[in-house]
């Protein structure tokens, strides 16, 4: 008796979809609504996403896990969608969020992360003529990637766009599992896989960088998640402020109480453009973050309210 493995053999049925099309699929979903002893829904009730969206939705790991393996099974593997992790905020999934950063390293802003550490050299990722990066001319000693790139029409540029931190994005959904996630050793573990498993510009600058015990990635990772009091004053203390959620404002309190304690003696600049005239005009403002203050003296614990 032969036996044939029917997966290696080529298929008489063809067709010329390309299988994005499968996994972009647009599917409606709607949650059933929980009983009265039930906790209560965490995000939108209903809506319509492709299937490893929706995956996360049901809060099924299993399955996000399987449809994230269908994308990198194709011949030109197809990257996850980055809008995927505001998605696991608004769902409070955290579990899946490891997942997620294993898989992309998504959640650290690289260029940012580049400029806060020093580590700004190129990384050549290319294996072939057709992707290799001109460094261009040498220019006292250093290689000027952005005179090699400045007349070329097919150049990426950096547009100076500052990612939001990832923390901060789960702060705006009041997602508290994940808040709490971003505070323990987790994330530090998904990230040095990332580096030692992939072979794209972000894995081999965390690696360059050093995913090490000790190593830079440790020192640097809790600032590039967010936990952060930034040269503007901004700090996961303001972003739960804004969003008025006085339960999140106690969880970050817990969490990390010396970050809050000087979020809470730093002042915020914040600056906004009115559209209410022909010509936009800035304007800047500065406030100390207004909160009520109860000194328990028996448990030397701070009871905070902000608005």
């Amino acid at each position: 008796m032969t036996f044939v493995d029917i997966a290696t053999r080529p298929s008489e049925v063809r067709c010329n979809v390309h299988p994005q099309k499968l996994l972009d699929q647009q599917t409606p979903w709607r949650k059933p609504k929980p009983a009265a002893s039930e906790p209560a829904l965490v995000g939108p009730e209903n809506g319509s996403a492709p299937p490893i969206t929706k995956a996360i939705v049901d809060h099924d790991l299993q399955a996000f896990v399987h449809i994230a393996n269908l994308y990198e099974s194709l011949p030109q593997p197809i990257p996850l969608p980055s809008y995927l992790l505001s998605t696991i905020c608004q769902q409070d999934q955290p579990d899946i969020l490891d997942e997620y950063i294993r898989r992309t390293g998504a959640g650290i802003d690289l260029a940012g992360a580049q400029k806060e550490s020093g580590h700004t050299e190129p990384i050549q990722t290319a294996t072939n003529d057709e992707n290799k990066i001109y460094l261009g001319l040498n220019v006292h000693g250093k290689k000027r990637v952005d005179l090699a790139r400045k007349n070329d029409p097919n150049a990426s540029f950096d547009n100076g766009t500052v990612e939001k931190p990832a923390l901060w994005t789960a702060i705006q959904s009041s997602a508290k599992a994940v808040i709490t996630y971003f505070a323990s050793d987790r994330p530090l573990a998904a990230y040095r896989f990332f580096a030692t498993t992939h072979t794209d510009a972000k894995a081999l600058w965390l690696k360059r960088l050093g995913t090490d015990v000790g190593g830079e990635l440790e020192k640097r990772l809790p600032s590039w998640l967010g936990w952060i009091v930034d040269a503007l004053g901004e700090s996961p203390l303001s972003v739960a402020i804004v969003n008025k959620d006085l339960n999140v404002i106690k969880l970050l309190a817990k969490l990390e109480p010396k970050l809050i304690a000087q979020a809470l003696q730093t002042k915020c600049v914040y600056w906004a453009i009115f559209e209410d005239s022909p010509a936009n005009r800035i304007s800047s403002f500065s406030f100390q973050h207004q909160v009520l203050r109860r000194q328990s003296s028996a448990s030397g614990s701070t009871l905070i309210c902000g608005y």
